[in-house]
């Protein structure tokens, strides 16, 4: 009996092991199926590489046909698509956006659209319809889980699966987790080495996503009827790292597993963990009852035994036969064991060997019927075993009767005889290869995918095709196209090249290509760059037949043999020479002056930085000269704007000449010139100052000289302003303003002077600029008021001047000689002459209704800009209109800058107006231009004679002989004259005694506002 469960024991312990040992062998086959997928789609990316690295640039189109042409959803079960994702630099992101618009995607953006140092986009991804649209311009360099893979497949150069990540195609329904394979893309030819040529060489990812759950069951849908899988991102199995679980959505095992394992394993630098646990499947295939066989046997084998011993103690010989047999009987037992024992290890072995070979295999009995099949066959027909088991198999593939595969099984077990073939199967669209071996049995089928093969057989087909074709194109190809030898002997010598350079093929086959060029070092330096990294880009001056230079962009490849050694050298040369030319033009104009040929702003202000910087290392002090000539303007009016520019032609070379070779001149534009005075001075700061005053005195002595304008003789002369300038404590711009304030002092001061940089300027400027603003904000507060001052004759008060003050809410009352200059420069005098118009229009209007005043006239002051308005005699006569004011009580005065604006319109305007009663008065007449011309065409009633002369009149004979003259010459030519600042009762009998009877000034009153001014005259009572 101990015998019995002896070896009841024994054979329970090795049909134990064996269970473990098949277990283990399932689960290590579930991972090596895994990895053999994986395998299998890292060389579908680098097929992809290898289109990127032979068409760059390849196209949306290209990209779709290759990756139609694999036919993933069939042969690459699991992957999501395949695509290319760019990597991008922070400058190169909005024409890279732009490109993509162009393709026909106008919505398109590289997003999320937060500002980053480098973006990887999503360009092409196939098939590009469905869920996959969502991934289009999606940067994944923006989450870290991938960025991480992606970075350690860029700095190793091999492929790299990502940690668990929420693909951007997943929705609301039906989310898996997702991870991706990425491998990366290199613009150099051959790996690069290092990491830093790794990294400033990346281009892009070629990658592919898998959603887990998809991939797994596909890929392992027989191992998943007999085993339970979760799998885990990392060593640590969380609900947050869990990647796959075969029991989702699933109800829990009622009863516990019988075995259960968790394993590591490394996928692409990615440590997955997998559990897997038994399916009762797995169990009932592998239970035996061969234990329980053993231990009735042997229990029966005892009561035998029992029995035999109880005979024996009747009869000896009966009991010495019965032990006899019984011996015999134990001895068949111990054989019956050792054969089932071995039945069972030949048949694991037989399995294990069937199960492990890469070929898919399945054994079909006479009557056609699936006896067995292994892994590699459920996968490739995507059937399960014991969906096949026991069925036929031409009902189970019904596709191949009458096909090859039903020719070669026939006559395979017809003649007995090993059939080879190969076939494409369209159900499964893929090419099989097999080989068929008859036995008594049926027949045993090995089968392999070679779909992969005859892709690859066709594509190289339709590529050599293709190169046909292009070989036949080069003749036609308009650029040069040149394949040299090693030796550097010309091979190859397209049409393009003899237009480009003038000599046939006959001429140059066999000769050196160094005949092309002057410049053999630039040759020899991009030939050692094709040799090292094999291809050059660049420009590179070249030679032709007939001795003439042409500017060529070249593209150069390195053309290696099927062993690898390099062969040849395929060069595409373009003619830029035009744009060359023209990109030299541009950059000329982008730098200096198209008129005078000297430096414009843009290099003005490099070359001054650099003075500035000169000036700082060695203490020493520079200049800024601003140089503008006086009265360009006028010579333009005059003469026309050729001469204008032939003036500023010949004064570029003159101010040159007034400088030292290390200074620069430039133009700034109009008549403005910039000379920067280089920091090389005295260390002596007044020794300095004195050389730069030298340099400034010999550009004005240089414009004493007359300029030859064609048939004219012009003198000009310079205004120049200077700012010093000994470190960086002022930027360009400031120098800039300082000279240009200093400039205009000098102006200020009589022209033809130079004025050095005070800070007080500056503060006048400020004060100016303050002004100014101050200005608009009165006209919209209504600051600006009239004061009248009274004109009288030997009657009484004639009537009264409207001068403009402005009621200042700091300064006060303000004149106008402090602010209408601003304003001229502003373009406030438009509205502000208006105003004052109106205003006078509607108190004459006042008074002309009030007896005591209505003989009152007004005197109102127009400037030049105001009266060369087109319509400032409708202004003027609608005025008057609206308000019904008595024209002829209006009085304008004119100063004779007006005069010399397009005298014939002056005279019209002036006659228009004189025609409805407008009176018009010559004023400040004898300091201006003063022409009797004016007098005698102007259509004038009045001449005001200037304060300065009455001034003066009684100490300055001069002064007096001016206001006699003035005096006889008006009533000469019938003209009445009025008198303006007449301050003393001797001046006023002066003015009386020569004929002056109407006089204006404080002899008789101040400006005063409207009322005093109505005070004043009910006081005097009219006189």
């Amino acid at each position: 009996m101990s015998l019995t469960l002896a070896s009841w024991w024994v054979v329970k312990a090795l049909q134990e092991r064996n269970a473990n040992d098949r277990f283990n062998e399932v689960l290590t086959d579930a991972t090596a199926e895994i990895k053999h997928h994986f395998s299998g789609y890292e060389q579908v990316l680098k097929g992809g590489l290898g289109l990127l690295r032979a068409a760059d640039p390849v196209s949306r189109d290209e990209w779709r046909t290759y990756v139609g042409a694999l036919r993933i959803d069939d042969s690459y079960p699991g992957i999501h698509g395949v695509g290319f994702t760019k990597y991008i630099r922070p400058s190169e992101l909005a024409v890279h956006i732009d490109a993509v618009r162009a393709q026909g995607f106008s919505d398109y953006k590289v997003w999320p659209e937060s500002p980053r140092e480098e973006y990887t986009a999503i360009i092409y991804l196939e098939p590009f319809a469905g869920s996959n649209l969502r991934a289009f311009g999606y940067d994944m360099y923006s989450e870290s889980v991938r960025r991480a893979a992606m970075s350690r497949a860029r700095d190793t150069g091999e492929a790299a699966l990502s940690g668990k990540v929420k693909l951007v195609q997943e929705t609301s329904e039906d989310i898996q987790a997702g991870v991706l394979m990425y491998l990366p893309y290199y613009k150099l030819a051959k790996l690069p080495e290092t990491m830093e040529e790794k990294r400033s060489s990346l281009a892009g990812y070629v990658y592919a996503p898998f959603r887990m759950n998809d991939f797994i069951r596909t890929i392992l849908r027989a191992e998943l009827d007999i085993l339970d899988l979760k799998i885990f991102d990392g060593k640590v199995m969380t609900e947050s790292s869990l990647l796959f679980d075969s029991n989702e959505n699933q109800s829990e095992q009622m009863v516990a597993p019988q075995f259960r394992r968790a394993i590591p394993i490394t996928v692409y630098g990615q440590t997955w963990t997998i559990e897997a646990t038994s399916r009762p499947a797995f169990e009932k295939a592998i239970s035996s009852y061969e234990a329980l066989l053993v231990l009735f046997v042997g229990i029966l084998a005892s009561i035998l035994t029992a029995m035999v011993s109880f005979v024996l103690s009747v009869n000896k010989e009966k009991a010495l036969a019965l032990g006899r047999i019984n011996k015999k009987l134990l001895s068949a037992m111990e054989e019956q064991q050792a054969a089932t024992l071995e039945l069972s290890n030949s048949k694991l072995r037989t399995e294990r060997i069937l199960e492990s070979i890469t070929d898919a295999f399945c054994a079909i009995d006479r009557e056609w019927r699936f006896t067995y099949v292994n892994k590699e066959a459920e996968n490739l027909l995507r059937r399960g075993r014991t969906d096949l088991l026991g069925r036929v198999f031409w009902e189970e593939f019904g596709e191949t009767i009458g096909s090859t595969f039903d020719r070669e099984f026939h006559q395979a077990l017809a003649e007995n005889v090993t059939v080879t073939f190969e076939d494409f199967y369209a159900p499964l669209g893929k090419w099989f290869e097999v080989r068929a071996y008859p036995s008594e049995e049926g027949l045993a089928i090995y089968f392999r995918d070679i779909t992969a093969r005859k892709q690859a057989e066709q594509a190289r087909q339709e590529a050599d095709v293709r190169i046909r074709q292009q070989a036949s194109l080069l003749d036609k190809a308009t650029d040069a196209i040149i394949v040299r030898g090693i030796d550097h002997r010309i091979r190859f010598w397209n049409q393009g090249a003899q237009r480009l350079y003038g000599w046939t093929s006959e001429e140059v086959i066999g000769e050196s290509v160094a005949v092309l060029y002057e410049d053999i070092a630039a040759f020899r330096e991009a030939t050692e760059l094709v040799m090292d990294i094999g291809e050059w880009r660049g420009e590179i001056a070249q030679r032709c037949k007939d001795g003439s230079t042409l500017m060529t962009e070249a593209h150069w490849t390195l053309v290696r043999n099927d062993e690898g050694p390099p062969q040849s050298i395929f060069a595409i040369n373009t003619d830029i020479t035009q744009r060359k030319m023209a990109e030299n033009e541009i950059q000329y104009l982008a730098f200096y002056d198209s008129l005078t040929g000297l430096p414009n702003r843009q290099l003005l202000l490099d070359r001054l930085r650099q003075a500035l910087s000169v000036s700082a290392r060695n203490r020493r002090m520079g200049a800024l000269l601003f140089i503008d000539l006086d009265n360009f303007k006028l010579l333009n009016d005059t003469l026309g704007h050729d001469f204008g520019d032939l003036l500023l032609q010949q004064v570029a070379p003159r101010l040159i000449s007034c400088v030292r070779e290390s200074d620069t001149v430039a133009r700034l534009g109009g008549d403005e010139f910039v000379i920067v005075l280089a920091a090389e001075f005295s260390e002596d700061h007044d020794d300095a100052v004195a050389q730069i005053k030298t340099i400034c005195e010999r550009i004005l002595v240089a414009f004493n000289q007359p300029f030859n304008l064609g048939i004219y003789k012009h003198h000009t002369t310079p205004s120049i302003g200077i700012a010093l300038f000994s470190d960086q404590s002022h930027t360009t711009d400031e120098l800039l303003k300082h000279a240009d304030l200093a400039m205009y002092q000098a102006k200020a001061s009589g022209r033809n002077a130079m004025c050095f940089f005070d800070p007080d300027m500056q503060d006048e400027m400020n004060a100016r600029v303050v002004l100014e603003s101050d200005l608009h904000k009165s006209w919209e507060r209504n600051e600006f008021v009239l004061h009248y001052q009274p004109q009288v004759d030997s009657n009484g008060v004639t009537g009264a001047e409207a001068l403009i003050r402005w009621q200042h809410p700091r300064r006060g009352l303000l004149g106008p000689a402090e602010f209408i200059p601003q304003t001229e420069e502003t373009g406030l005098i438009l509205p502000l002459g208006n105003w004052v118009l109106e205003a006078a229009c509607s108190q004459l209007a006042t008074w002309s209704a009030r007896p005591e005043t209505a003989r009152l006239n007004i005197a109102v002051n127009v400037s030049p800009r105001q009266f060369c308005q087109p319509d400032f005699v409708e202004l003027v006569v609608s005025t008057l209109d609206r308000i019904g004011a008595d024209a002829r009580k209006l009085k304008l005065e004119l100063t004779e800058s007006v005069l010399v604006h397009n005298m014939d319109d002056t005279i019209a305007k002036m006659a228009a107006l004189k025609a409805i009663g407008v009176g018009f008065a010559l004023d400040d007449f004898g300091i201006g231009y003063s022409s009797l011309y004016y007098l005698k065409c102007l259509p004038l009633d009045w001449v005001k004679i200037d304060q300065s002369f009455v001034r003066d009149v009684l100490t300055d004979t001069n002064n007096a002989t001016i206001v006699r003259a003035i005096l006889l010459l008006a009533k000469s030519m019938g003209l009445a004259v009025i008198a303006e600042g007449v301050e003393t009762g001797a001046q006023r009998d002066f003015l009386a005694k020569h004929g002056c009877s109407a006089y204006q000034g404080y002899l008789f009153s101040p400006p005063l506002p409207l009322d005093q001014f109505e005070e004043f005259i009910s006081g005097r009572d009219g006189h």
